[in-house]
C-alpha cells in the first residue's frame, strides 16, 4: 500500500487557489492538509473553501450509479484506487486540516509543501524547507535573480530533499505532442524555434511590477514559460551557449496597478534569441517574444494556442487551432504535404495536475523531477543574461559572462540580499521610465 504523501501550501493566493487547489481532490494517496499565508484569514479562507469542495467531491465518490452513466477514468482502477478509496482518504483530510501560524511549524508537519508566494519569497521559503528536509515544489519563477536561486541548489546538496520548479507549461499536452514528434524524427533534426507568449499584463497584482519583489516583468513572467517549453522539446541536455536581446523594452509605461494609475519600472515586452548547443553537435537557435503589451500579440496569448514553430531539417511543426477551438500540431514535410496531429487534453488544468502529480511520483520514487533546481537555476542565467545583452546595447551574452556580471556586482556586498538587490537595480536600468 502506498504511503500517504502530506502536504502543505506557502502562499494561498490566486496560483494556488484557482491552479493548484483543484488538482488535489482527484489524486490517491495525497493529503492537502496544512495552510499558511502572511494573512492568517486568507489561509483560513482557503482551508474552508478546500473544505467545501472535498465535501462535494466526497459525495460525488460515493453517488450510487445511475442507469447508463459510467466513470471516464476507470481505465486505471486498481483494488487500491477506486472511487471509495479516495472518499474515505478525503475523509481523513477533513479532520487533519489546518492553517498554521507560522511557515516553520506548517514545515513540521507535512512532507512537500508548495511555495506559491510572489517571486521574492520563493527562495526564503524553500530554503526554509529544504533545510528541514521537506521536499518542495515552487512556482516559476525559481528566484528574482541566478545569484539567488543559487541558495536552493546548495540546500538540496546538503540535505538531500528534493525540488521541483512549477512550470505547468511543460506538462500541456501540446509541448509533449511536439516532443514527440521531434523525437519520432518526423522533422529532422531541429534547426530553429520560435514561440510567442503572453497577455496583457497582471496589473490586478501591483507587486508583478516591483522588481524589488518580482526581478522583472514579462521576461520574468512570460519568459520563464517560454524558455522552459522550448528547452524541454530539445531536451535539457542542450546548452543555451550565447543569449542575445532583440528588443526588451517598456512600450505601455503607464498602467492602472490595483486601480491606480502608474508609471511603471519594468520591461513590458522583451524579444530574444537563445543558441543552443546540442549533445550531438548540431546548434538550435530560439526566438521567444515574451509580452505584457497585448496588441503585440492580438487574441490568441494562451499558452495552448500562441504561436509555435519549430523547423527540422526536413520539415516543420506549428501549433494549429481549427475555428472550433480544437488544438493540433501541423507538421509539414518538405515536399511531402502536411498532416494534422490532435493535441489530447490541451487545457490548464490538466497541466497544473500533472505537474503536481510528477513531484508526487518522483517524491514516491526518491527521484529527481525533470525540471529541477539544476534546470531551475540554468533558466535563471538565460534570463539575466537576456536582461544583460539588452543592458550592452543587444550584444550576445554567454551565461559565463553574465556569472562573472553577477559575481563583480555582489562582490563587497554585505549580504546575499544587498548582492541580489545590486544586481536587480544593474539589469532594471533601462527601464527606469
Amino acid at each position: 500500500m502506498a504511503k500517504t504523501i502530506r502536504v502543505g501550501v506557502i502562499g494561498c493566493g490566486m496560483v494556488f487557489t484557482t491552479c493548484h487547489m483543484p488538482a488535489f481532490l482527484d489524486m490517491h494517496d495525497v493529503e492537502l492538509v496544512a495552510f499558511y499565508d502572511i494573512f492568517p484569514e486568507r489561509a483560513q479562507w482557503i482551508r474552508d473553501r478546500y473544505a467545501t469542495l472535498l465535501e462535494e467531491k466526497i459525495a460525488v465518490l460515493e453517488a450510487p450509479f445511475e442507469e447508463g452513466q459510467r466513470w471516464v477514468d476507470s481505465w486505471y482502477w486498481s483494488e487500491e484506487n477506486t472511487p471509495a478509496k479516495l472518499a474515505k482518504q478525503h475523509r481523513e483530510t477533513l479532520k487533519n486540516m489546518k492553517v498554521y501560524d507560522s511557515a516553520e511549524e506548517l514545515l513540521d508537519n507535512v512532507d512537500v509543501v508548495t511555495v506559491c508566494t510572489p517571486v521574492r519569497y520563493h527562495v526564503y521559503y524553500s530554503v526554509m524547507a529544504l533545510e528541514r528536509g521537506v521536499h518542495v515544489m515552487s512556482e516559476k519563477a525559481m528566484a528574482r535573480t541566478w545569484w539567488e536561486a543559487r541558495a536552493i541548489k546548495e540546500a538540496v546538496q546538503k540535505t538531500g530533499a528534493l525540488y521541483q520548479l512549477n512550470d505547468d507549461n511543460l506538462f500541456l499536452p501540446r509541448y509533449d505532442t511536439i516532443r514527440n514528434i521531434i523525437e519520432s524524427d518526423q522533422i529532422g533534426d531541429v534547426q530553429s524555434m520560435w514561440i510567442a507568449r503572453g497577455g496583457h499584463g497582471p496589473e490586478k497584482r501591483s507587486w508583478f511590477w516591483n522588481p524589488e519583489i518580482s526581478g522583472g516583468g514579462s521576461l520574468m513572467d512570460y519568459g520563464c514559460h517560454a524558455i522552459t517549453s522550448l528547452w524541454f522539446l530539445i531536451g535539457f541536455d542542450s546548452v543555451p551557449a550565447k543569449i542575445r536581446s532583440l528588443r526588451i523594452e517598456s512600450r505601455m509605461k503607464t498602467r492602472p496597478l490595483d486601480g491606480r494609475v502608474q508609471t511603471v519600472h519594468v520591461e513590458d515586452d522583451a524579444h530574444f534569441k537563445i543558441q543552443f548547443e546540442q549533445p550531438n553537435g548540431n546548434w538550435c537557435d530560439a526566438i521567444i517574444e515574451a509580452t505584457w503589451s497585448y496588441p503585440e500579440l492580438g487574441t490568441k496569448s494562451s499558452s495552448v494556442s500562441s504561436f509555435i514553430r519549430v523547423q527540422g531539417s526536413e520539415g516543420q511543426a506549428t501549433g494549429y487551432t481549427d475555428e472550433e477551438g480544437n488544438d493540433f500540431i501541423k507538421v509539414e514535410r518538405y515536399g511531402f504535404g502536411e498532416k494534422l496531429i490532435p493535441v489530447y487534453g490541451s487545457d490548464d488544468e490538466i497541466a497544473y495536475a500533472n505537474e503536481i502529480k510528477n513531484f508526487i511520483e518522483c517524491v514516491r520514487h526518491n527521484t529527481t523531477s525533470i525540471i529541477d533546481e539544476e534546470v531551475g537555476l540554468r533558466i535563471m542565467e538565460v534570463i539575466g543574461s537576456a536582461y544583460l545583452s539588452e543592458l550592452r546595447d543587444r550584444q550576445a551574452v554567454t551565461p559565463e559572462e553574465f556569472r562573472a556580471f553577477c559575481e563583480d556586482l555582489a562582490a563587497g556586498a554585505p549580504d546575499e540580499e544587498t548582492a541580489t538587490l545590486r544586481i536587480i537595480k544593474a539589469l532594471m536600468e533601462p527601464y527606469k521610465n
